[in-house]
């Protein structure tokens, strides 16, 4: 290969490795209130990355059929919260199966 050649090839194979990383890991799940039997819409989500301390990374709200998602990159390990009715219920990311958060009405 001579070296014009090499040249070229070397920022497009740059290219592709920064877009892979980019393009990261779907995290996806659902809420669902185990009180009402029904989704739970309109509930706060974070996506907290773990690491030296837990580091917001994203947010998002349950939408009417309780799903959220997030575009997570890297190899880092999450937890996902849903904060409903002022309770918190965490879940630990593993693998790419979508999750499903129960929630429950919270009593005054």
């Amino acid at each position: 290969m001579d070296l014009r050649m090499r040249n070229c090839l070397l920022p497009i194979c740059c290219l592709y490795a920064i877009a892979a990383m980019a393009a990261g890991t779907a995290i996806t799940g659902t809420a669902r209130n185990q009180t009402t039997g029904r989704p739970s819409a309109g509930d706060n989500v974070l996506l907290l990355r773990l690491g030296d301390g837990m580091q917001e990374e994203a947010r998002a709200t349950t939408d009417a059929q309780g799903a959220f998602a997030f575009n997570a990159g890297g190899d880092a390990r999450y937890i996902v919260r849903v904060m409903h009715q002022g309770v918190n219920y965490d879940q630990m990311v593993i693998g790419k199966d979508p999750l499903e958060i129960k929630v429950f009405d919270a009593v005054a």
